[in-house]
């Protein structure tokens, strides 16, 4: 049996090639899981479309699309957020450290839930809602709606 520095080079630069292939494989694995259970823990059993809004300090980014609003919307912005949320059929706030409270959480969930109640009796289609923690270092891409990119 030989020892590794018996070995000749390119034997030991393949299996330093293969462990890495296995780190990279493991860790493309890790994500896809991560982002499977990512979605269980925001959705639970839904399964359709959605509107995620990422609170932050000051206002919420939208995605898709990756657009934002503010703390204090117009009246405008307001009802084409709620309506595009409708259309979806379910919002979900991600909610970081900086948008918790008396933050754009609390205000946007103030102003759009009356909008969403609304729109959910005008129309006789329940609107689905759900909001999380979300680390400031967290990526926000393993909760984007699927298909959607940043």
């Amino acid at each position: 049996m030989t020892t590794a520095r018996e070995r000749p080079d390119f034997l030991n630069i393949d299996v330093l090639a293969l462990s890495l292939l296995c780190c990279l494989l493991a860790s493309v694995i890790g994500l896809i899981v991560m982002s499977a259970q990512a979605e269980r823990f925001m959705l639970g059993s839904y399964k359709g479309s959605y509107v995620l809004l990422e609170c932050v300090e000051g206002g919420a980014n939208i995605y898709p699309g990756g657009t934002r609003i503010t703390m204090n919307p117009s009246r405008e912005q307001l009802t084409q957020l709620a309506n595009r949320i409708a259309r979806a059929g379910f919002v979900a706030f991600a909610v970081r450290p900086s948008g918790w409270y008396d933050n754009s959480y609390d205000r946007l969930k103030i102003l759009l839930y009356p909008e969403l109640n609304r729109i959910a009796k005008e129309t006789g289609r329940p609107i689905g809602r759900n909001a999380f923690p979300l680390d400031s270092g967290d990526p926000i891409s393993v909760y984007l709606p699927p298909g959607h990119d940043i």
